[in-house]
Formats: structure tokens, sequence, C-alpha cells
């Protein structure tokens, strides 16, 4: 209904077992060429962490706002005995942003015509840099043994927003035509 606000939370505190993590268990030369051996490995057990906050508004009839912000935390609790990868107990794992958050506003000049643009953002984040890597492998200057996958891969990467727009149109006989136009800036950050 016009004038109209909600505002909502959600916390999250997930305690998921038996996680399976790709290992590099080393590497085998008995071939022509030296190759990498991996294997999957049981992790065990981690915490996710997190919340979101949202909120929504009609502050007029043909107006409706939108926004999201939320932080999630994952780090590893146990290791199974028999796992053998990088990871310890109490280590934050890698590949997730800082915070994300979105926003969307819809507006309806006329009974029928819908106009909308909505954007959302990711902050800074590690991960491992999948381009470098198989870039050092197509190459042939691959070499596990100074810079192990993924960890020897790790970096930082830079916050980023997307932004997308769109219109519709209400026909007759039920029928509603659209354009939906993703990343209106042309940005090609990583995402």
């Amino acid at each position: 209904l016009p004038g109209r606000t909600f505002v909502g939370i959600t916390y999250f505190d997930q305690d998921p077992i038996d996680l399976i993590e790709l290992v590099r268990l080393g590497t085998d030369t008995t071939g022509a060429s030296p190759r990498a051996i991996f294997q999957y490995q049981n992790l065990h057990r981690v915490k996710n962490r997190g919340w979101e906050l949202k909120a929504e508004a009609q502050p007029l009839p043909q107006l409706n706002l939108g926004a999201n912000f939320g932080r999630t935390r994952s780090t590893v609790q146990a290791l199974d005995p028999s796992y053998t990868g990088d990871y310890v107990v109490g280590q934050r794992i890698p590949g997730q942003p800082g915070w994300t958050a979105s926003a969307r506003a819809a507006y309806s000049p006329v009974q029928g015509t819908n106009l909308s643009v909505d954007m959302f953002h990711f902050a800074s984040w590690r991960a491992a840099d999948f381009h470098g890597y198989l870039s050092d492998v197509y190459s042939g200057t691959y070499n596990p043994s100074e810079r192990a996958y993924p960890s020897g891969y790790l970096m930082d990467y830079p916050a980023l927003t997307k932004w997308n727009g769109g219109v519709s149109q209400a026909l007759p006989h039920g029928l509603t035509v659209f354009v939906h136009v993703h990343n209106l800036t042309n940005s090609d950050r990583f995402e």
C-alpha cells in the first residue's frame, strides 16, 4: 500500500559438516611431463554466520523502493583427521566479499508502464586468481613447488558495482513486452 515501509533483519548461524575441498597432493614425475595430483578431501566443519538488513518503501502509489545490506563470514571450525590441505582451524575461508548491498527503484508513470533500475555492490574480497593460474598452466610456466594452487594464487579483488535497468509495457490480452539491460555502465570488472 502507498506510504507503507517495511524493514526486516535476518540473522543466520549455520554449522555445515562434511564439506569437501580439492587438495593438491603433489606432482607425478614418472611420465614424460610432470603432472599435479589432486584429491577431494573432507574439510569437515565450517561456521557460517551473517545477517541481512532489508527495507522496502512505497512513498508514492507509482513508486516502489527497496534496499538490502548483508555481511557473511565463514571460518573453519574443525578439520577431518585425514585432511592434508592448507586450511587451519579458525581461518576465514576466502572468496567472500566483506559485505554486499543492493537497491532497486520501480516507477509506473502511467497504468501498464513500468520503469526500473537496480544495482548491486560487492565489497572487496580475497580469492584465487584462476586466470593467472591457467595462464601459468597453459604457458608451461606453472611450478607447484614455487607457487601452489590455490594458496599461491590468492589475490585481493576490488569492490564492484553493477547497474541494470528496464522498461515494460502491458499489452491487450494479458501480454507484456519488456526490455531489460544488464550492466548499464558496461563495466567489465570481475564478479
